[in-house]
């Protein structure tokens, strides 16, 4: 593998850059560092920034296909291997104030050995959890245990949702043999109390 330099990962507008210490903790990536599997990057964008979307129409550290991916509006999930890395299409609860939480978010994500590189249009809370972890330096140390650490993340998120929907649902169940008459708009009762 060629080596990867800092300073092809320089996207102005990116959530952020980071590079894995391979302890459990980040720092920002630095345009002198050189890319490794002992030291790899995750780079966080979001699609639609300018800046974003022009490194990701034209780097060319990822194939053509994966650069339309990360960039693209399907939500459909996916799992796709392509050379030394992986892509991936991952849906998850949408925990942004003021949203539904059944319109789901996507992240995509290709990631190899020595990189990650993550897109989103709107936050994915779920990813927080990881973040708070590599500043607390308790998170990944490489790519794959990011990966892991990020898909328990998702899940974990999905799990509390559904258990508040499940706790809301046995509270309505309860009302009506109570004879109780639950408000109009069940799902607004079932979602924002």
């Amino acid at each position: 593998m060629d080596v990867i330099k800092g300073s092809e990962l320089h996207v102005p507008d990116a959530v952020f850059a980071w590079q894995l210490d391979g302890k459990g903790g980040v720092k920002p990536l630095d345009s002198n560092e050189i890319i490794d599997s002992e030291h790899p990057c995750w780079l966080h964008l979001n699609y639609t920034n300018a800046d974003s979307a022009d490194w990701l129409a034209n780097t060319p550290l990822l194939p053509n296909y994966v650069r339309e991916a990360l960039a693209g509006e399907s939500m459909r999930p996916r799992v796709s291997r392509v050379g030394d890395g992986t892509l991936i299409t991952l849906r998850c609860i949408n925990g942004n104030t003021d949203e539904r939480p059944d319109q789901l978010v996507a992240v995509r994500l290709y990631i190899d050995e020595r990189l990650i590189v993550s897109t989103r249009r709107r936050q994915v809370l779920a990813l927080d959890d990881v973040v708070n972890d590599l500043n607390e330096g308790t998170g990944p140390t490489d790519c794959g245990s990011w990966l892991v650490d990020a898909c328990d993340a998702l899940t974990d998120h999905a799990s509390e949702f559904i258990e508040q929907m499940h706790d809301k649902i046995i509270d309505l169940e309860d009302n009506l043999l109570d004879q109780q008459v639950p408000p109009r708009g069940l799902w607004h009762c079932c979602v924002n109390n």
